[in-house]
C-alpha cells in the first residue's frame, strides 16, 4: 500500500513521522512526500535521513495561512495547493491508500496488507487509523474486529430518514434544528458525527471515495462541502462500509499548527516563526525527533527553544497562550486533549 504523507514546512514532525512508521507500519510500498513550501536545505536533510522516500513538492513558498477551521455554514478558504496533491495522488494510481499529514506519528504497530486485505474484500471506503477520542466519531463501533478492523455502524446511516435529518443538519436547515432541540441534544455534537466517515488525514481511503469526496475547484477548500459530500455518497452506496482500526495507531499534536493564523494573532504569536525554529534546531541536531514519544514534543523543550531564539513575538509564554487557545475549540467538543 502506498502512504501519501501532506507536508507544510515542519521537517521536526515529519521526520517523527517518518522514523515512527519506519517502527511501527509493515506492508507499505512507497511512501510519498507532498511537500507545500519547506526549505530546500531542509528537505535534503529529510532525504538524507530517508533515503527511499520520494519528495514531491508544490513549488510554492512557505505561507502565513494554511488550514481550515470546523465551519458548516460558510466556504473556508485555505492556502493549500489542492489540486497538486488531488493530482499526485490520482497520479499514484492506487485502489487504495493511506493518508497522513506530517504532524501525525505512529504509537502501535500496523500491517497495511492486511488492512488492504480487509478493506478489499468487505468493501470499506474508509479505515481510520487515527482515534479521535471523541464518542460522536466513534458511535456505532461493531464489537469484532478482523485483522484490528472494526466496523463502524454510524446512526445517521441506519435508515433514509436518518440520512435526511444529518444531510438536513449539515445544510443548517431550521427544521433538522428545532427536531433537535426539541429532543434536548447538541447540535454541534451531533454534526462531528460525520468525521466517523471522512478524514483529511489519519485514514485508508479507497481512492474513488476520496477522490469523490474531495472534488473541489481550484484551491480553495470548503471542508463543510466535503463533509456533505461525504455523507451524500456514503447515502447513495449503502453497501460500501466504513471502520476504524481497533485501539488507534495515530498521534497528532495541539502544540503547533501550519496555519491558524486567527489564533496568532489573537495572542500575539508568531507559530511559523515557532516553526522555523523547531526546524533550524531539528536540522542541526539540537532537536531530537523522537523526543517525549509516544506524547508531543516536551513543553519543556518548546518553551527552552523559544525562550533562547523566539524574541519578542514568539515567546513561551505567548505560546503557552496559543495551545490553550488553539485547544479550547476541541475541549469544547469533547476532545480528550492529554
Amino acid at each position: 500500500m502506498d502512504i501519501v504523507v501532506k507536508a507544510f514546512a515542519r521537517p521536526h514532525y515529519l521526520d517523527r513521522c517518518l522514523v515512527t512508521m519506519r517502527r511501527w507500519v509493515s506492508g507499505a510500498d512507497r511512501v510519498v512526500v507532498l511537500d507545500d513550501g519547506t526549505e530546500v536545505q531542509l528537505i535534503d536533510e529529510l532525504r538524507r535521513r530517508h533515503p527511499t522516500i520520494e519528495v514531491r513538492a508544490s513549488g510554492r513558498r512557505p505561507t502565513a495561512q494554511r488550514g481550515a477551521r470546523l465551519d458548516w455554514q460558510q466556504s473556508t478558504e485555505m492556502g493549500v495547493p489542492w489540486q497538486f496533491w488531488r493530482a499526485e495522488i490520482e497520479r499514484l494510481q492506487s485502489k487504495c491508500f493511506l493518508l497522513l499529514e506530517e504532524d501525525q506519528w505512529f504509537v502501535g504497530p500496523v500491517d497495511l496488507n492486511a488492512v488492504k486485505q480487509v478493506m478489499l474484500a468487505d468493501d470499506f471506503a474508509m479505515i481510520r487509523l487515527f482515534e479521535p477520542k471523541l464518542a460522536a466519531f466513534n458511535a456505532g463501533r461493531a464489537q469484532s474486529a478482523r485483522a484490528g478492523v472494526c466496523r463502524l455502524h454510524p446512526w445517521f446511516l441506519k435508515s433514509r430518514s436518518h440520512g435526511w435529518l444529518m444531510k438536513k443538519l449539515h445544510q443548517c436547515h431550521p427544521l433538522a434544528r428545532r427536531i433537535l432541540r426539541r429532543l434536548r441534544v447538541p447540535e454541534l455534537r451531533w454534526r462531528l458525527g460525520v468525521y466517523g466517515i471522512y478524514q483529511v488525514a489519519g485514514a485508508v481511503f479507497q481512492s474513488d471515495y476520496w477522490s469523490f469526496v474531495t472534488d473541489t475547484p481550484g484551491d480553495v477548500v470548503d471542508e463543510g462541502r466535503q463533509t456533505r459530500r461525504a455523507l451524500g455518497w456514503a447515502l447513495d452506496n449503502p453497501r460500501r462500509q466504513f471502520g476504524a482500526y481497533e485501539g488507534g495507531v495515530l498521534r497528532t499534536t495541539f502544540r503547533s499548527s501550519a496555519s491558524n493564523g486567527t489564533v496568532d494573532a489573537l495572542v500575539g504569536f508568531d507559530m511559523r516563526r515557532c516553526n522555523e525554529i523547531l526546524s533550524t534546531l531539528w536540522m542541526v541536531g539540537e532537536l531530537d525527533p523522537l523526543e517525549g514519544l509516544p506524547q508531543d514534543f516536551p513543553i519543556s523543550s518548546i518553551a527552552r527553544a523559544l525562550e533562547d531564539r523566539g524574541g519578542s513575538s514568539c515567546t513561551p509564554a505567548a505560546w503557552t497562550r496559543w495551545c490553550v487557545e488553539f485547544s479550547e475549540f476541541y475541549r469544547q467538543i469533547g476532545f480528550r486533549i492529554e
